[in-house]
């Protein structure tokens, strides 16, 4: 597990190195890194169902590398993006640790909620605050945060004893 967390880093880094010599691979990179955190995010999610936790901290460190790098790559973080890659990312996260029983995964999901919105208030200024997507923001945090209390309160015996 650990050899494929090392992959898909090193995949984008001979990518860009290959850029200076083919042109046609300056544009792709940034939206490339963007997309592949997503499937990252994706097939940890993929861990849970299927019973393959030793994937899971490979691929959130490899998602949270390159869903981060893909923003700033793309300038994706000045727009409404930030904050739904980043809510989408620390629910995902926060869900994993609460069903794998995994305390550090629980730890970074709140984490990321935290960077969340201090990012999005921080980048996105006024623009978070204008009444409607403010209203979208905090329903969208309102929904998160219900599902991990109703998650953690319905699987609590077991993570009391973690």
């Amino acid at each position: 597990t650990v050899e494929f967390g090392l992959v898909m880093p090193t995949i984008l880094l001979s990518m860009v190195s290959l850029s200076n010599w083919i042109d046609s691979l300056k544009g792709i990179i940034d939206e490339l890194t963007l997309i592949l955190g997503g499937i990252l995010l994706i097939l940890c999610i993929l861990t849970v169902p299927f019973k393959k936790e030793e994937w899971t901290m490979t691929l959130v460190t490899d998602s949270h590398l390159l869903l981060y790098s893909g923003l700033l790559l793309t300038g994706a973080f000045t727009t409404l993006y930030l904050p739904i890659v980043l809510i989408s990312l620390s629910t995902t996260v926060w869900i994993i640790g609460i069903m794998q029983l995994r305390r550090i995964l629980r730890i970074l999901g709140l984490f990321d909620l935290i960077i969340a919105i201090l990012a999005s208030l921080m980048i996105l200024g006024a623009k978070m605050l204008e009444p409607t997507t403010l209203l979208i923001s905090l329903i969208v945090l309102a929904v998160e945060l219900g599902l991990v209390a109703w998650l953690s309160l319905s699987n609590e015996d077991e993570i009391v004893k973690d």
